[in-house]
Protein backbone atom coordinates (compact mmCIF):
# COMPACT_ATOMS: atom_id res chain seq x y z
CA UNK A 1 0.00 0.00 0.00
CA UNK A 2 2.63 2.28 0.89
CA UNK A 3 4.69 1.77 -2.29
CA UNK A 4 1.11 2.60 -4.07
CA UNK A 5 1.10 5.57 -2.40
CA UNK A 6 4.35 6.56 -3.09
CA UNK A 7 4.22 5.80 -6.84
CA UNK A 8 1.09 8.17 -6.96
CA UNK A 9 3.31 11.08 -5.52
CA UNK A 10 5.93 10.40 -7.63
CA UNK A 11 3.54 10.34 -10.86
CA UNK A 12 1.76 13.34 -9.45
CA UNK A 13 5.09 15.83 -9.32
CA UNK A 14 6.31 14.86 -13.02
CA UNK A 15 2.75 15.65 -14.35
CA UNK A 16 3.25 19.07 -12.66
CA UNK A 17 7.10 19.56 -13.68
CA UNK A 18 6.41 18.60 -16.88
CA UNK A 19 3.38 21.20 -17.04
CA UNK A 20 5.40 23.79 -15.73
CA UNK A 21 8.26 23.09 -17.94
CA UNK A 22 5.24 23.55 -21.33
CA UNK A 23 4.86 26.74 -19.69
CA UNK A 24 8.12 27.86 -19.67
CA UNK A 25 8.65 26.67 -23.24
CA UNK A 26 6.15 28.22 -24.50
CA UNK A 27 6.65 31.90 -22.99
CA UNK A 28 10.52 31.33 -24.62
CA UNK A 29 8.72 30.58 -27.54
CA UNK A 30 6.98 33.66 -27.40
CA UNK A 31 10.17 36.07 -26.44
CA UNK A 32 11.92 34.39 -29.23
CA UNK A 33 9.40 35.01 -31.73
CA UNK A 34 9.45 39.06 -30.51
CA UNK A 35 13.22 38.85 -30.51
CA UNK A 36 13.49 37.75 -34.29
CA UNK A 37 10.44 39.99 -35.23
CA UNK A 38 12.46 42.67 -33.60
CA UNK A 39 15.97 41.91 -35.49
CA UNK A 40 14.26 41.13 -38.58
CA UNK A 41 14.97 42.38 -41.89
CA UNK A 42 16.54 46.38 -41.71
CA UNK A 43 13.82 48.75 -42.86
CA UNK A 44 15.55 51.45 -45.55
CA UNK A 45 12.05 52.60 -46.94
CA UNK A 46 13.09 56.64 -45.69
CA UNK A 47 16.33 56.38 -47.40
CA UNK A 48 14.35 54.96 -50.63
CA UNK A 49 11.47 57.79 -50.52
CA UNK A 50 13.90 60.62 -49.73
CA UNK A 51 16.08 59.34 -52.89
CA UNK A 52 12.74 59.22 -55.04
CA UNK A 53 12.22 62.54 -53.73
CA UNK A 54 15.23 63.87 -54.74
CA UNK A 55 15.60 62.00 -58.20
CA UNK A 56 12.43 63.83 -59.50
CA UNK A 57 13.56 67.16 -57.98
CA UNK A 58 16.66 67.22 -59.47
CA UNK A 59 15.15 66.52 -62.86
CA UNK A 60 13.77 70.03 -63.56
CA UNK A 61 14.51 70.62 -67.25
CA UNK A 62 13.39 74.57 -67.55
CA UNK A 63 16.66 75.43 -65.78
CA UNK A 64 18.50 74.07 -68.96
CA UNK A 65 16.15 75.03 -71.81
CA UNK A 66 17.90 75.45 -75.13
CA UNK A 67 18.65 78.84 -76.04
CA UNK A 68 17.46 80.60 -79.65
CA UNK A 69 18.66 83.18 -81.04
CA UNK A 70 16.13 85.53 -82.18
CA UNK A 71 16.95 86.40 -85.63
CA UNK A 72 17.58 83.16 -87.33
CA UNK A 73 16.29 80.33 -85.25
CA UNK A 74 19.65 79.18 -85.33
CA UNK A 75 20.97 77.36 -82.35
CA UNK A 76 23.02 79.88 -80.24
CA UNK A 77 26.46 78.78 -78.82
CA UNK A 78 25.31 78.54 -75.09
CA UNK A 79 22.84 76.28 -76.23
CA UNK A 80 25.98 73.73 -75.76
CA UNK A 81 26.09 74.79 -72.42
CA UNK A 82 22.44 74.38 -71.39
CA UNK A 83 22.81 71.04 -72.82
CA UNK A 84 25.40 70.23 -70.91
CA UNK A 85 23.90 71.22 -67.58
CA UNK A 86 20.81 69.00 -68.84
CA UNK A 87 23.48 65.91 -69.32
CA UNK A 88 24.12 67.03 -65.54
CA UNK A 89 20.83 66.86 -64.24
CA UNK A 90 20.27 63.35 -65.88
CA UNK A 91 23.28 61.89 -64.09
CA UNK A 92 22.46 63.24 -60.76
CA UNK A 93 18.81 62.01 -61.38
CA UNK A 94 19.62 58.92 -62.31
CA UNK A 95 22.11 58.12 -59.82
CA UNK A 96 19.33 58.80 -57.63
CA UNK A 97 16.94 56.95 -58.81
CA UNK A 98 19.17 53.73 -58.95
CA UNK A 99 20.04 54.50 -54.83
CA UNK A 100 16.25 54.04 -54.34
CA UNK A 101 16.74 50.95 -56.51
CA UNK A 102 19.32 49.99 -53.88
CA UNK A 103 17.51 50.69 -50.78
CA UNK A 104 14.35 48.85 -52.18
CA UNK A 105 16.69 45.52 -52.71
CA UNK A 106 15.88 46.21 -56.43
CA UNK A 107 18.39 45.14 -59.56
CA UNK A 108 20.00 47.63 -61.13
CA UNK A 109 19.82 47.77 -64.80
CA UNK A 110 23.68 48.74 -65.56
CA UNK A 111 26.05 45.72 -66.84
CA UNK A 112 27.72 48.98 -68.85
CA UNK A 113 28.32 52.32 -67.50
CA UNK A 114 25.24 54.17 -68.32
CA UNK A 115 27.01 57.97 -68.37
CA UNK A 116 29.38 57.44 -70.99
CA UNK A 117 27.33 59.65 -73.56
CA UNK A 118 26.09 61.99 -70.58
CA UNK A 119 29.18 62.74 -69.78
CA UNK A 120 30.77 63.88 -72.95
CA UNK A 121 27.50 66.31 -73.00
CA UNK A 122 28.55 67.71 -68.99
CA UNK A 123 31.59 68.38 -70.05
CA UNK A 124 30.41 70.80 -72.77
CA UNK A 125 29.24 73.12 -69.14
CA UNK A 126 31.81 72.17 -66.81
CA UNK A 127 35.00 69.73 -67.14
CA UNK A 128 34.13 68.92 -62.85
CA UNK A 129 30.46 67.95 -63.80
CA UNK A 130 32.05 65.57 -66.09
CA UNK A 131 34.30 63.78 -64.65
CA UNK A 132 32.05 63.32 -61.76
CA UNK A 133 29.31 61.41 -63.85
CA UNK A 134 32.19 59.66 -65.33
CA UNK A 135 33.02 58.07 -62.20
CA UNK A 136 29.00 57.76 -60.73
CA UNK A 137 28.60 55.93 -63.90
CA UNK A 138 31.49 53.84 -63.12
CA UNK A 139 30.63 53.31 -59.53
CA UNK A 140 26.74 52.15 -60.43
CA UNK A 141 28.18 49.48 -63.51
CA UNK A 142 30.42 47.82 -60.70
CA UNK A 143 27.16 48.29 -57.74
CA UNK A 144 24.95 46.58 -60.87
CA UNK A 145 28.01 43.49 -61.43
CA UNK A 146 27.97 43.00 -58.00
CA UNK A 147 24.70 42.50 -57.44
CA UNK A 148 24.22 45.28 -54.56
CA UNK A 149 21.36 45.37 -52.57
CA UNK A 150 19.71 46.88 -49.57
CA UNK A 151 22.99 45.30 -47.53
CA UNK A 152 25.47 47.06 -49.54
CA UNK A 153 23.57 50.42 -49.22
CA UNK A 154 26.09 52.23 -46.79
CA UNK A 155 28.90 51.46 -48.54
CA UNK A 156 27.74 52.59 -51.97
CA UNK A 157 26.57 55.84 -50.22
CA UNK A 158 30.21 56.51 -49.24
CA UNK A 159 31.36 54.95 -51.97
CA UNK A 160 29.90 57.53 -54.30
CA UNK A 161 29.13 61.09 -51.77
CA UNK A 162 32.73 62.62 -53.28
CA UNK A 163 31.43 62.22 -56.91
CA UNK A 164 27.61 63.53 -55.85
CA UNK A 165 28.89 66.51 -54.25
CA UNK A 166 31.73 67.09 -57.03
CA UNK A 167 28.72 67.12 -59.20
CA UNK A 168 26.10 69.03 -57.33
CA UNK A 169 28.85 71.91 -56.62
CA UNK A 170 29.33 72.05 -60.70
CA UNK A 171 25.46 72.29 -61.30
CA UNK A 172 24.90 74.89 -58.72
CA UNK A 173 27.97 76.85 -60.73
CA UNK A 174 26.12 76.22 -63.72
CA UNK A 175 22.76 77.81 -62.44
CA UNK A 176 24.84 80.54 -60.83
CA UNK A 177 26.27 81.82 -63.74
CA UNK A 178 22.96 81.43 -65.46
CA UNK A 179 21.48 84.06 -62.71
CA UNK A 180 23.98 85.93 -63.50
CA UNK A 181 23.44 86.37 -67.32
CA UNK A 182 19.75 86.50 -66.71
CA UNK A 183 20.12 90.05 -64.29
CA UNK A 184 22.08 90.96 -67.20
CA UNK A 185 19.89 90.02 -70.08
CA UNK A 186 16.94 91.33 -68.00
CA UNK A 187 18.46 95.00 -67.74
CA UNK A 188 19.17 94.95 -71.58
CA UNK A 189 15.78 93.79 -72.92
CA UNK A 190 14.38 96.27 -70.67
CA UNK A 191 16.73 99.33 -71.74
CA UNK A 192 16.13 98.04 -75.35
CA UNK A 193 12.21 97.80 -74.85
CA UNK A 194 12.50 101.62 -73.29
CA UNK A 195 14.08 102.76 -76.38
CA UNK A 196 12.08 101.16 -78.53
CA UNK A 197 9.23 102.52 -76.87
CA UNK A 198 10.63 105.61 -77.24
CA UNK A 199 11.22 106.02 -81.03
CA UNK A 200 7.91 104.69 -82.11
CA UNK A 201 6.19 106.68 -84.14
CA UNK A 202 2.17 106.31 -82.95
CA UNK A 203 0.33 105.65 -79.70
CA UNK A 204 -0.80 102.16 -80.79
CA UNK A 205 2.94 100.94 -81.53
CA UNK A 206 4.21 102.46 -78.25
CA UNK A 207 0.94 100.63 -76.13
CA UNK A 208 2.25 97.45 -77.30
CA UNK A 209 6.12 97.52 -77.03
CA UNK A 210 5.11 98.87 -73.37
CA UNK A 211 3.09 95.62 -73.05
CA UNK A 212 5.44 93.32 -74.36
CA UNK A 213 8.90 94.71 -72.49
CA UNK A 214 6.75 94.01 -69.51
CA UNK A 215 5.67 90.60 -70.11
CA UNK A 216 9.37 89.56 -71.49
CA UNK A 217 10.66 91.43 -67.96
CA UNK A 218 7.85 89.27 -65.64
CA UNK A 219 8.67 86.43 -67.65
CA UNK A 220 12.92 87.21 -67.15
CA UNK A 221 11.88 87.83 -63.51
CA UNK A 222 10.29 84.35 -62.91
CA UNK A 223 13.19 82.26 -64.88
CA UNK A 224 15.24 83.98 -62.47
CA UNK A 225 13.22 83.42 -59.20
CA UNK A 226 12.92 79.50 -60.55
CA UNK A 227 16.66 79.25 -60.93
CA UNK A 228 17.02 80.33 -56.86
CA UNK A 229 14.61 77.85 -56.09
CA UNK A 230 16.21 75.41 -57.81
CA UNK A 231 19.79 76.45 -56.29
CA UNK A 232 18.17 75.74 -53.23
CA UNK A 233 17.03 72.22 -54.15
CA UNK A 234 20.73 71.15 -55.19
CA UNK A 235 21.68 72.93 -51.79
CA UNK A 236 18.98 70.06 -50.40
CA UNK A 237 20.02 67.21 -52.13
CA UNK A 238 23.47 67.72 -51.30
CA UNK A 239 23.14 67.96 -47.59
CA UNK A 240 20.73 64.97 -47.37
CA UNK A 241 23.31 62.52 -49.49
CA UNK A 242 25.86 63.85 -46.94
CA UNK A 243 23.76 62.78 -44.07
CA UNK A 244 23.28 59.70 -45.58
CA UNK A 245 26.59 59.11 -45.79
CA UNK A 246 27.46 60.06 -42.03
CA UNK A 247 24.67 57.73 -40.98
CA UNK A 248 26.28 54.87 -43.55
CA UNK A 249 26.60 52.45 -40.74
CA UNK A 250 23.61 53.20 -39.18
CA UNK A 251 20.87 53.51 -42.23
CA UNK A 252 17.96 51.42 -40.48
CA UNK A 253 18.00 52.82 -37.42
CA UNK A 254 14.75 54.86 -36.10
CA UNK A 255 17.05 58.04 -35.53
CA UNK A 256 18.30 57.57 -39.64
CA UNK A 257 14.99 57.28 -40.38
CA UNK A 258 13.67 60.70 -38.50
CA UNK A 259 16.26 62.15 -40.27
CA UNK A 260 15.47 61.44 -43.51
CA UNK A 261 12.38 61.81 -43.20
CA UNK A 262 12.77 65.52 -42.04
CA UNK A 263 15.09 66.00 -45.23
CA UNK A 264 12.39 64.53 -47.79
CA UNK A 265 10.18 66.85 -45.99
CA UNK A 266 12.74 69.81 -46.70
CA UNK A 267 13.43 69.04 -49.88
CA UNK A 268 9.49 68.32 -51.15
CA UNK A 269 9.01 71.93 -49.87
CA UNK A 270 11.80 73.69 -51.92
CA UNK A 271 10.81 71.49 -55.10
CA UNK A 272 7.13 72.92 -54.95
CA UNK A 273 8.29 76.42 -55.41
CA UNK A 274 9.12 75.37 -58.79
CA UNK A 275 7.15 76.43 -61.64
CA UNK A 276 6.99 72.92 -64.39
CA UNK A 277 7.21 75.42 -67.08
CA UNK A 278 8.69 78.90 -67.78
CA UNK A 279 7.11 81.03 -70.41
CA UNK A 280 9.46 82.42 -73.45
CA UNK A 281 8.75 84.31 -76.43
CA UNK A 282 6.63 83.38 -79.46
CA UNK A 283 10.66 83.14 -81.40
CA UNK A 284 12.26 81.01 -78.72
CA UNK A 285 14.21 81.53 -75.12
CA UNK A 286 16.44 84.62 -75.15
CA UNK A 287 19.78 84.30 -74.76
CA UNK A 288 22.49 86.69 -73.64
CA UNK A 289 23.87 88.76 -76.45
CA UNK A 290 23.61 91.81 -78.89
CA UNK A 291 21.72 89.36 -81.20
CA UNK A 292 19.20 88.12 -78.72
CA UNK A 293 18.21 91.67 -76.84
CA UNK A 294 14.80 93.59 -78.97
CA UNK A 295 15.85 96.79 -80.62
CA UNK A 296 19.98 95.15 -81.74
CA UNK A 297 18.98 92.87 -84.48
CA UNK A 298 15.22 93.00 -85.62
CA UNK A 299 13.25 96.25 -86.34
CA UNK A 300 10.15 97.28 -83.99
CA UNK A 301 7.96 95.64 -86.37
CA UNK A 302 8.95 92.42 -85.57
CA UNK A 303 8.11 92.68 -81.69
CA UNK A 304 4.67 94.30 -82.37
CA UNK A 305 4.19 91.09 -84.32
CA UNK A 306 5.52 89.38 -81.19
CA UNK A 307 2.81 91.14 -79.11
CA UNK A 308 -0.07 90.22 -81.14
CA UNK A 309 1.10 86.70 -80.98
CA UNK A 310 0.90 87.23 -77.28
Amino acid sequence: MAHRLAFKAYAKLRCETAEVSSAIGRRLAIIGFVLLSACGTPDYTPVRDWAGTASQAADYPPIAAACLSRDDGALNPSHWQSDGTRAMQDGLSIYLSALGTVASDGVLPYREDPFIQIAERARLASEAGGQAVTTLGGLLRRATRRNSQAPQLGETIVETDESVQALITALRTAVGDAVAGGTEERQMVSAAYRRLELEAQDVASRRALRDVGVMRDRELAAAAEARANYDLVLKRIAEGHALLKLRAARLSQEETARQMRAAEDQLRRSAALLPRAMASTPAGIACVGPQSVPGMALPPSAFLNDARQL
